[in-house]
C-alpha cells in the first residue's frame, strides 16, 4: 500500500468519525414537537425553533464532510470489503450530498417559506435513498466494526430510511421516533471511522519498518 493510499484512508477514516459526530449533535438539536398531529403545523412549529437554523448549518457541514470521507475511502477501504459495501458507499456519497442541498433548502425556508415546497420531495426520496446506502455499507465493510455495531448502524439505517417514508411522505407522524435510529447510526460511523483510521495508522508503521 503506497503512502498516498494510506494518507487518503486515514484522512477518509477521520472525517468519517467526525462525521459521525455531527450527525449524531444534529439530531440532538433538531426540534422536535410533541402533540399536534397536524403535519403543517409540527413543521411550522420546529421552523419557529432558535436553533432551527443551527442544527442545519451543522447538518450541511456533516453532509459534506461524510461526503468527503466516503469518496476518499471508496477506493482505500469500504468499496474494497464487499459488493455490499461498494455499492453502499457510492450510493451514500451521492444521497449525502443531495441532503446537503436539502438541508440548506431547510435552514433556507425559515426565511423564503415558499422554499417549503421542496422540503417533502427531497426529503422523501432523500433519506430512503441515504439511508439504504449507509444500510448496506455497514452490513458490507466488515473491517470496519464488529458484528454487532454493524448491526446497530443497519438497524438505525432502516428505521431513518422508514422514518423518510413514512413520516414525511405520508405524515404518519406518531412513527417520528422512527427518526431516532439516527443516533444508532451515528454511532457506528463514529466506531467505524475510529477503526479504520487506527488501522491505518497501524499500516503505515509496518510500512515505514519494512523500509
Amino acid at each position: 500500500m503506497t503512502v498516498t493510499l494510506l494518507v487518503r484512508r486515514k484522512l477518509g477514516a477521520l472525517c468519517f468519525a467526525v462525521g459521525g459526530v455531527g450527525f449524531f449533535l444534529t439530531g440532538a438539536l433538531h426540534p422536535h414537537v410533541d402533540g399536534p398531529t397536524d403535519y403543517r403545523v409540527v413543521l411550522s412549529t420546529m421552523m419557529s425553533a432558535p436553533v432551527w437554523v443551527a442544527a442545519h448549518e451543522i447538518a450541511i457541514v456533516t453532509g459534506l464532510v461524510l461526503a468527503t470521507a466516503l469518496w476518499l475511502l471508496i477506493d482505500a477501504d469500504f468499496g474494497r470489503e464487499s459488493l455490499w459495501s461498494d455499492v453502499g458507499s457510492r450510493l451514500a456519497l451521492v444521497a449525502t450530498m443531495f441532503m446537503s442541498a436539502e438541508f440548506s433548502v431547510e435552514a433556507a425556508a425559515k426565511a423564503s417559506p415558499l422554499l417549503l415546497a421542496l422540503v417533502d420531495p427531497m426529503q422523501t426520496i432523500g433519506w430512503p435513498a441515504l439511508c439504504l446506502g449507509y444500510a448496506l455499507l455497514a452490513a458490507g465493510a466488515k473491517n470496519a466494526a464488529p458484528f454487532a455495531v454493524r448491526c446497530v448502524g443497519v438497524v438505525g439505517a432502516a428505521a431513518m430510511g422508514l422514518a423518510g417514508i413514512l413520516v414525511v411522505g405520508l405524515h404518519v407522524l406518531n412513527l417520528e421516533p422512527l427518526f431516532l435510529g439516527g443516533f444508532l447510526l451515528a454511532l457506528w460511523m463514529m466506531w467505524a471511522g475510529v477503526r479504520t483510521s487506527i488501522a491505518a495508522s497501524r499500516q503505515n508503521v509496518e510500512s515505514m519498518e519494512v523500509k
